[in-house]
């Protein structure tokens, strides 16, 4: 079954018995932490953030720092979702993941011989402005199609599987 983060954020603000325990009862149980996904828009919900404040000790950015978000053309970067996001995870001591090339937000180029140097670039200025900030770096994200198979990238079609 799947549910989506609006969907349990809404179930967990309905539900008043169980809020603020569940990261708690994670931690009880051995595990580092109980996680969700947000971006800004949910964040400048009071009882979104309230939920996720009380209920989750790790974020993953739903599309704020995907590459088409944080570099939406060839060298012209916008960090201001992203840096929101890290802002309300570090302010609220929440470990942070990072989702630099997520299907489908990836670059349009059409040629390998530019492919290499482009992500040269956008991971070094990602990596640097967010250095000792995210917990950990999912560099490899989607890559699977719904059935299994692997879906066809700018990055496996210029550069191989």
């Amino acid at each position: 079954m799947y549910f989506t983060t609006v969907t349990i954020l809404a179930l967990l603000t309905a539900t008043p018995g169980v809020f603020g325990q569940l990261d708690a009862r994670i931690k009880a149980k051995g595990k580092k932490y109980f996680g969700t996904c947000s971006d800004s828009a949910l964040l400048s919900n009071p009882q979104h953030a309230a939920v996720i404040r009380s209920d989750f000790s790790q974020l993953t950015p739903e599309n704020s720092a995907k590459w088409d978000s944080t570099e939406p053309s060839r060298g012209k970067f916008n960090f201001g979702g992203f840096d929101t996001l890290v802002n309300f995870a570090q302010s609220n001591k929440k470990l942070l993941f990072g989702t630099p090339s997520s299907h489908p937000g990836y670059p349009n180029i059409s040629d390998s011989a530019t492919i290499t140097s482009v992500i040269q670039n956008h991971v070094s200025t990602v990596g640097r402005r967010y250095k000792g900030k995210i917990y950990a770096w999912d560099i490899v994200n989607e890559i699977f199609n719904e059935d299994g198979s692997l879906r066809s990238s700018v990055f496996s079609r210029l550069l191989g599987e």
